[in-house]
């Protein structure tokens, strides 16, 4: 969720004082973040594996790809071009990864789902804070810097599949 919260505190600097479009254009842009948003959900309810932990995996090592990609390319293109292709991979295989660590919170504890919910969105929004806050400080007129968010974001992802996720669980479906 912090790819989000991200884009939008990063994005209107970029898209304004770096690229020098009109805040009309970032709506565009957000549009379009929103549906690769949208995308992502899709795609996962139509893809449905029933190993979810597979499942994050693979999309971890497709996050992971994009972000070399995106350190590749990014010379090769403009930077609207590879910043937007970037952004449009990164949100829609993180809109994969959303729902189904959401669903497994609220399997893991079914008789307090209310409250499970409650506490889990309320960790996304404290930590999409706390990534927002660490962009706000970035350099964005160094390309690399953005991308180097993007590709923390991706190990903090990483380093928490590891090491949060239980080696024994899966998702009770009934």
């Amino acid at each position: 969720y912090s790819s989000l919260s991200i884009f939008y505190v990063m994005w209107p600097f970029i898209i304004q004082a770096r690229l020098h479009h009109s805040p009309a254009f970032f709506g565009r842009c957000a549009g379009i973040i929103g549906c690769a948003w949208l995308a992502g959900n899709l795609l996962i309810k139509l893809f449905s594996i029933k190993q979810w932990k597979l499942q994050i995996k693979q999309a971890i090592g497709i996050l992971m790809l994009v972000c070399v990609l995106a350190y590749a390319l990014y010379p090769r293109l403009s930077l609207l071009q590879c910043y937007m292709g970037f952004l449009i991979f990164f949100i829609t295989v993180n809109a994969c990864i959303f729902p189904t660590m959401f669903a497994y919170c609220l399997n893991k504890s079914r008789d307090i789902a209310g409250t499970v919910s409650a506490v889990t969105g309320a960790g996304f929004w404290f930590f999409g804070g706390i990534a927002s806050m660490l962009a706000s400080q970035v350099n964005i007129h160094v390309t690399r810097n953005i991308f180097h968010v993007y590709s923390c974001l991706t190990l903090l992802m990483l380093i928490a599949y590891l090491f949060y996720v239980p080696k024994d669980s899966a998702i009770r479906s009934e």
